[in-house]
């Protein structure tokens, strides 16, 4: 059976897929996914001093809202390790904007990419269960 995953960077949907029949098997939330960069820093970037009378601002090396991303990637990520050892599925079809593909790429084992038969890179996350099972069938 496959699996196919569609994501965005704040919800994660798992279904099982037989070429006739879609089943919603889990779904992941990430609500900070959501949040812009202002929402997710608080307060003002620390301060340094440059000499008499200059000063800096120390700002992030990585953006707040790539960092979760990144974080629901891993989250993602361990999900569809766990389900190979567990041989829950013997195919991935991966649907997600590009970015998220990416960051969740980096956090896949060796032994998940090879189960991955197709990578569409769309966001499809509100689609409807008759929506998403037509859109399968038109591009895979």
């Amino acid at each position: 059976m496959k699996w196919i995953v569609t994501a965005n960077s704040n919800a994660c949907c798992f279904y099982s897929y037989d070429s006739k029949k879609l089943d919603a098997l889990k779904s992941l939330t990430h609500p900070k996914g959501k949040l812009q960069n202002r929402e997710l820093v608080t307060d003002r970037p620390g301060r340094y001093k440059l000499g008499e009378s200059t000063r800096g601002a120390y700002e992030p090396q990585t953006e707040p809202e790539k960092v979760e991303s990144e974080k629901f990637a891993q989250e993602i990520a361990r999900e569809l390790n766990n389900g190979r050892v567990h041989h829950q599925f013997d195919g991935l079809i991966i649907i997600m904007p590009a970015q998220m593909e990416g960051l969740l790429s980096k956090h896949l084992n060796k032994e998940v990419k090879e189960q991955i038969h197709v990578i569409l890179h769309k966001n499809i996350m509100d689609f409807s269960r008759s929506e998403l099972q037509d859109y399968i069938k038109r591009h895979i």
